[in-house]
């Protein structure tokens, strides 16, 4: 089975632009270490609040490509892939197909595991299910 981790940051509350997307292929639950890895133009303003959970500035991303630039080597990479995220439905898969209707391109038809509802299944009783609360770090 292959599936690729995937996980877009934001610039600003709008969640309709990406300023960065990291992603890393598995197959059968090995990493085949080939990873899809951008800084983005997202062509609009960043919020201070974005900038501290991400920590990515504007002057970083000024030269980038914008998404439009890095769709074609995305799309090829995740193919058809299952994608898996966490709080994958009302962030990531929303946010790639906000920027994908903006370009002119059809939203995204790969299948998404969020990693959020599967810790809620999973971890029953946990008092939050954020990433930073399940993780190690935490």
């Amino acid at each position: 089975m292959q599936f690729i981790a995937i996980d877009v940051e934001t610039p600003n509350k709008n969640q309709d632009s990406i300023c960065a997307i990291g992603a890393l292929r598995f197959i059968n639950g090995i990493s085949d270490n080939t990873q899809f890895v951008e800084l983005i133009n997202p062509e609009t303003q960043f919020d201070e609040r974005n900038i501290g959970i991400h920590h990515i500035r504007p002057d970083q991303i000024q030269d980038k490509p914008c998404f439009k630039d890095i769709w074609p080597t995305l799309r090829d990479y995740i193919d058809d892939s299952i994608l898996v995220a966490h709080n994958a439905k009302s962030t990531e898969r929303s946010i790639l197909n906000k920027c994908l209707l903006k370009i002119g391109q059809r939203e995204i038809k790969n299948k998404f595991l969020c990693t959020q509802e599967l810790s809620e299944v999973i971890l029953l009783g946990a008092e939050k299910y954020g990433l930073s609360d399940l993780s190690n770090d935490g």
